[in-house]
């Protein structure tokens, strides 16, 4: 097999390991330190480079470098966007790591294979985290040395007949996905006796983490999360599947600033999905699922009927909560979390926060309604509203065009 050409580390110098890179690594400098002058210069430089390699055999690597060049700077250069970046950066950790600093470690198990072990044509660098479910390990390519994230079923959930059809349910959507705000899978199934499915492998920080290190975010940053991540969700919808489970800790912002969904364990498949997937119904009546501060009121008596507008009431909990730091309804038990959402009425953004604009405000409640009826009828619709298209950037809009074509989704 012919070795994978990496522009990062051929062009820019940047070694396999230390990829995905961060705005910083991208432009050669010391991360939070650099003044305008040396940013615009520090970018000058490398677009310059770039470009002597547009007329070449790797033209396409060349433009996608260049786009993610003129992305740092214009993040790095403005002094609001540099301090939400920085922010996160600071926060930053692999995908599916369990930051100490917001909770405890989940309880020890036996990881299933250690360190230094292959699987398949990859080879186990290290353990990420280890949870009841499954074990995440960060793997590196045996011949190119990219990084990739193998997470592995645990054997105890293996044998739990639900729990490991979930798992080849999200094998099968999200190695058949393909989109800036999804996490890529790559490949998936069985082998040496474990369920396993590999992706990209994402640095980065979830919304909640993020939330509870560094408090409620510029209104801006929150407005731009929930736009990035109703395009990854949009594009879910368009293939009928519904995530089931939005909220803060399964949306992550990578290095360069990018918003992707995780998390597609209880994601639901509508019968008419163009995805080739098991559409088995694994879903019982009565079963609520999520994570009950931000579940739609539908979802906490019948799980198994819910729609996209499930997922668009999710989404506007996650808004409040980006805002204000605290859940909508806040209260001590499930039980009167869950009748919170059916019966209190809406709180206001703008009461809580006096920087927050009446428009959002009122986007805001149309999501959270208490009927799916009332609410935004697509995530493109979301995206759109909360987007005014004179204040919005090429970057932001970008996402919601490409997320408005279905894409083409791969086949293992």
């Amino acid at each position: 097999m012919p070795e994978r050409f990496d522009p990062y580390h051929q062009w820019l110098g940047i070694p396999p390991q230390e990829q995905p890179p961060d705005h910083y690594r991208l432009l050669a400098m010391a991360r939070f330190e650099a003044g305008p002058d040396v940013i615009g210069h520090a970018a000058d430089q490398r677009m310059a480079f770039l470009r002597t390699f547009q007329a070449g055999p790797h033209a396409n690597d060349a433009v996608r470098l260049l786009n993610e060049v003129a992305r740092a700077r214009i993040t790095l250069l403005d002094p609001r966007r540099k301090a939400a970046y920085d922010t996160m950066l600071r926060s930053a950790v692999p995908i599916d790591a369990a930051p100490a600093a917001v909770a405890p470690p989940p309880p020890p198990v036996v990881s299933p294979l250690a360190p230094g072990q292959t699987f398949g044509r990859f080879r186990l660098a290290e353990c990420i985290r280890r949870a009841g479910q499954a074990t995440i390990y960060r793997a590196e390519d045996i011949q190119t040395g990219h990084p990739y994230c193998v997470k592995l079923l645990n054997p105890e959930a293996a044998a739990d007949p639900t729990l490991c059809k979930r798992f080849r349910r999200e094998i099968e959507i999200t190695t058949q996905l393909h989109h800036p705000h999804l996490v890529a899978g790559y490949e998936g199934g069985q082998r040496h006796g474990f369920h396993y499915l590999v992706t990209e492998y994402v640095v980065g920080t979830d919304l909640r983490s993020l939330v509870k290190q560094h408090g409620p975010l510029p209104v801006e940053q929150a407005i731009e999360y929930i736009d990035q991540a109703a395009c990854g969700l949009g594009q879910l919808h368009l293939l009928k599947v519904y995530h089931r489970n939005v909220a803060p800790k399964n949306l992550w912002v990578d290095l360069q600033g990018r918003l992707k969904v995780t998390n597609l364990f209880l994601a639901r498949i509508e019968n008419d999905s163009p995805l080739e997937a098991n559409i088995e119904d694994l879903t019982r009546m009565g079963d609520k699922m999520g994570t009950v501060e931000f579940l739609a009121p539908e979802q906490s008596t019948d799980a198994s009927s819910v729609d996209q507008r499930a997922d668009i009431y999710s989404l506007g909990c996650t808004l409040h909560f980006l805002l204000t730091g605290q859940p909508v309804y806040p209260a001590r038990s499930s039980m009167e979390k869950l009748l919170a959402h059916r019966t209190r009425p809406i709180p206001s953004l703008v009461a809580q926060r006096a920087d927050v604009p009446e428009w959002l405000d009122r986007a805001f409640q149309r999501m959270v309604a208490k009927s799916p009826l009332e609410r935004f009828a697509s995530m493109a619709e979301v995206s759109h509203t909360i987007s005014p298209g004179a204040q919005r950037s090429l970057w932001s809009r970008l996402p919601q065009l490409v997320a408005s074509i279905p894409w083409p989704f791969r086949r293992t």
